[in-house]
């Protein structure tokens, strides 16, 4: 029986929790406290929890709120019409496709019949709209089309060993290939979406271009892809 060795953290990795920690006043161990960064993660989901607990309480969000966030991928704005609390504290959005943000990025919220209530509430259908017209989101269609490539689960130790047995017997590529096709979850994670992954193989772009694999991932952004091929 083989067990999986302990990881171990990085000095900058227990700089963020400590940093973390101290900002919503929480004590944690020492470095030479901490087993392996399993511990490390639990200690910073632990403080995580912690300060939504706190932004919610300062929040108190309902349902049909509209908030203002901080886009962390562009520095400004953006606005969301609260439908549900997640599990973890999330807020979650109204128009599907994983809109949602953490209560610690919320900067402003207005209930309905507040001053500029309305105006935000705009604001937020057409961010929603201006993600949804995009032309590389994928409709209901393309998602049936692409069931048969769906990975469903990460790989599993059969896959990995598969994989290794290849990689140490294999003079050629073919082979490899052979047990990528059969265990397509060791190029899932090559992408990441929160509303699914696919791996499919030999995609022709052209009469000149095959690629091995095209693995995607639908994301809130829209499609995300990227080919695999040693040609």
């Amino acid at each position: 029986m083989r067990l999986a060795a302990p990881r171990h953290f990085s000095e900058a990795e227990y700089e963020y929790l400590a940093g973390l920690a101290d900002s919503v006043g929480l004590s944690v161990p020492n470095p030479d406290g901490l087993a392996d960064r399993d511990e490390l993660d639990a200690w910073i989901w632990v403080a995580r929890a912690r300060q939504s607990i706190t932004h919610l309480r300062r929040l108190k969000p309902r349902a049909d709120d509209v908030v203002v966030a901080v886009d962390r991928r562009t520095g400004g704005d953006r606005h969301g019409v609260v439908t549900s609390l997640g599990a973890t504290g999330r807020l979650n959005f109204k128009g599907g496709r994983g809109g949602h943000t953490w209560p610690q990025f919320v900067t402003e919220i207005l209930r309905p019949g507040e001053t500029e209530y309305a105006e935000k509430c705009r604001l937020a259908r057409e961010e929603v709209a201006a993600r949804i017209t995009r032309p590389h989101l994928v409709s209901q269609g393309d998602l049936k089309r692409l069931a048969p490539w769906k990975v469903e689960a990460p790989p599993g130790l059969a896959a990995l060993e598969a994989l290794t047995d290849a990689l140490n017997a294999a003079t050629e590529e073919r082979p490899m290939q052979v047990v990528v096709e059969k265990h397509p979850a060791l190029l899932a994670n090559m992408t990441s979406g929160h509303h699914g992954t696919w791996v499919i193989p030999q995609v022709r772009f052209s009469d000149h271009y095959v690629a091995d694999f095209l693995v995607a991932s639908d994301t809130s952004a829209g499609l995300r892809g990227v080919c695999c091929t040693d040609r």
